[in-house]
């Protein structure tokens, strides 16, 4: 016999997720992590002002970036990339990853790690 585990469907407007400042020029609304009803997944919409960076940092679990706003450029361990809306990022687990707004208008992204357990090691303040 199967059982039948019935999920709960939440939507959300980014709007409407709270904003947090992580540091002068970098902010983060966390969507979905471990106090919401996500099983494994973490989604993070990240703003990066106008010449800022969030900083070189490491996560114990891979990570997908997709660009929808801003042009920037970014480096994930040796590879630098040029960041343009529309362009999707892998970071493989512990990859050494940095971006870097080098527009006039913020760098947006969303950040989505499966899990809502993870280590985050900022190199870079």
């Amino acid at each position: 016999m199967m059982e039948t585990i019935m999920k709960q469907i939440v939507v959300t407007d980014i709007e409407k997720v709270p904003d947090t400042q992580l540091k002068e020029g970098l902010r983060e609304k966390v969507i979905f992590n471990k106090q919401t009803p996500t099983e494994r997944i973490t989604l993070i919409h990240v703003t990066i002002e106008p010449g800022k960076s969030c900083g070189a940092h490491r996560h114990s679990v891979e990570e997908v970036f997709v660009f929808v706003a801003g042009q920037g450029t970014g480096k994930v361990g040796d590879e630098e990339m040029e960041i343009l809306p529309g362009r999707v990022v892998y970071v493989p687990a512990e990859s050494i990853h940095n971006f870097t707004c080098t527009g006039d208008e913020a760098l947006v992204m969303i950040a989505t790690l499966p899990s809502i357990e993870f280590e985050t090691t900022w190199l870079e303040k």
